[in-house]
């Protein structure tokens, strides 16, 4: 975009972003899962202890926890999770994932927020595909209403993705549909 006088913001946390790499690395660290398991969104967090920092990994079917250290490494079906809750505790909330079989406790998340409601949307969402747009209706779900008052598009184009960025000097939200950029 910077041809268009767009100088897009650092990745906030806050916006979707497909990451290739991270769809590489979920399969170079679990061969079990299928390779046509896409990685539709991954979070930084912990496993067990706040020193065991990792990458939680999100596909249609599993959660996936590598840690950057050490060889942990966490499958969870998502069929499989029977219970989600958070646990507050002295430094951070946990997210405690129960499944039929074990107990995993996840941790040090950058916006716990989001990866309750996202880990939420996944398991009560099983049959859906997760794609770019369903994660961002995880994090604004009033976004398409707000998007479509703002511009006069038909109302078959789904808000896609949504960024801040900065053109010249003022900053701005950019909004992206399958055919517009607005």
């Amino acid at each position: 975009y910077a041809d268009m006088g767009i100088s897009p913001h650092v990745y906030t946390g806050a916006e979707f972003q497909w990451h290739p790499a991270k769809h590489h690395a979920l399969h170079s660290l679990f061969r079990d899962v299928p390779p046509h398991e896409e990685c539709a969104e991954w979070l930084s967090c912990a496993y067990e202890s706040v020193i065991n920092l990792g990458v939680l990994y999100f596909t249609q079917t599993y959660f996936a926890f590598g840690s950057h250290l050490g060889d942990r490494a966490i499958i969870m079906y998502i069929a499989d999770v029977v219970s989600i809750r958070r646990v507050p505790g002295m430094l951070t909330t946990s997210l405690v994932l129960t499944t039929k079989l074990s107990t995993h406790e996840f941790m040090s998340f950058r916006d716990v927020d989001y990866a309750d409601k996202l880990i939420h949307y996944c398991v009560e969402n099983q049959e859906k595909p997760l794609v770019p747009r369903d994660v961002l209706s995880v994090m604004y779900p009033d976004a398409n209403a707000a998007f479509h008052t703002h511009f006069d598009l038909p109302a078959h184009e789904l808000l896609a993705a949504q960024f801040m960025c900065e053109i010249d000097t003022f900053e701005t939200r950019v909004y992206v549909t399958k055919s517009f950029l607005c």
